[in-house]
């Protein structure tokens, strides 16, 4: 030790020729021992390395379990398809007839005519869609072009014209209705209308859009299966029911201005509590 109490370095050890100190070697051994203890310390501290090199064999890092991408499903697309011709009384029904036949109830009046087309009733028209909706059958539909306006009559036979126009049919006030649309088929003729499936509930109910503003999100929430909110009116003429879309409310999350035909960008807060025309 140097009067400061360090240790002495090699070299001066070596000027005041003092034996080196080996820790685990007596005081006073000769170069040999201490080289031999260094040796075995070496010589333990390897297995210690080894050791802890086999403790981390065969550990990975944790990995996320492995995923198989996922599959995109077939479009879906109808199984079949009729179209029905009201140009023709009764109505000619053409198209995939062989499992609409088949598959028909028994009080569906569906005849072979002489002309070669079969014919349905008026009365089973609506039993004729519902058992196509079963079938996923797509329905097309061909109405009649407008007759041109009759003259009106004069006087007296004018005003009793519209007495008894008046009591034949009525249009009750517009109300939203809340389902889902599960068909939208445009129907040729001289004016654009859509022939539409809305369910409400449990119960189907068919409609009919006369605004070609309106097609586009028609279209667009049946092939996207999206609530919907539409804006219907209610006429009874002749002793029958015929349920018109004049707007839309929503389409899923797009909501339309006041008119019930232009989308708007901002979502704003909708009147709670509308009426309905159904239970």
């Amino acid at each position: 030790m140097s009067p400061s109490g360090r240790p002495l370095t090699y070299e001066a050890r070596m000027a005041a020729n003092l034996p080196e100190v080996t820790e685990g070697v007596p005081r006073g051994g000769s170069r040999e021992a201490a080289q031999e203890v260094l040796k075995s310390k070496l010589g333990a501290a390897k297995p210690r390395e080894e050791r802890k090199a086999s403790a981390g064999d065969g550990v990975s890092p944790s990995t996320a379990p492995s995923v198989p991408p996922a599959q995109k499903g077939e479009p879906w697309k109808f199984a079949g398809s009729i179209t029905i011709d009201h140009t023709k009384e009764p109505p000619i029904v053409t198209g995939d007839m062989e499992p609409l036949v088949t598959a028909m109830p028994k009080d569906l009046n569906l005849s072979w005519g002489q002309d070669g087309f079969y014919h349905v009733a008026l009365a089973d028209l609506d039993k004729l869609r519902q058992t196509c909706v079963k079938l996923n059958f797509e329905i097309r539909e061909i109405r009649p072009t407008r007759s041109s306006p009759q003259p009106q009559p004069h006087d007296g036979k004018r005003e009793a014209a519209a007495r008894g126009g008046a009591a034949s049919q009525t249009t009750a006030a517009p109300a939203v209705v809340s389902g889902f649309i599960e068909q939208a088929n445009p129907e040729s003729g001289k004016t654009p209308r859509m022939a539409v499936l809305f369910k409400i509930g449990k119960t189907k109910y068919w409609m009919t859009a006369f605004s070609d503003k309106l097609f586009p999100w028609l279209i667009k929430g049946k092939e996207k299966n999206l609530p919907c909110e539409l804006i219907v009116t209610k006429r009874e003429k002749d002793g029958k029911t015929y349920t018109n879309i004049v707007g839309l409310k929503t389409i899923g999350g797009q909501e339309f201005d006041e008119d019930g035909k232009t989308p708007i960008i901002q979502n704003r807060e909708r009147e709670a509590g509308g009426k309905t025309l159904f239970p």
